[in-house]
């Protein structure tokens, strides 16, 4: 069962901030952790890095 609801329930906080994002959709991901607040700091510098990769290239 998702914890995610806890703090910031999923269809009533979550969804609506991510849909008034003004970021293009194309560009937006949306990804929900089996948590409950905190995201696993391994998939933080995973999502980080390849966000930087993406926008502003791989590192030479």
């Amino acid at each position: 069962m998702q914890d995610t609801g806890v703090y910031f329930p999923v269809e009533t906080s979550q969804r609506p901030y991510f849909e008034r994002l003004g970021t293009p959709a194309a560009d937006k991901d949306w990804i929900i952790y089996d948590r409950s607040h905190s995201v696993p700091a391994t998939q933080i510098a995973k999502e980080s890095l390849a966000w930087l990769d993406h926008y502003l290239g791989p590192v030479r």
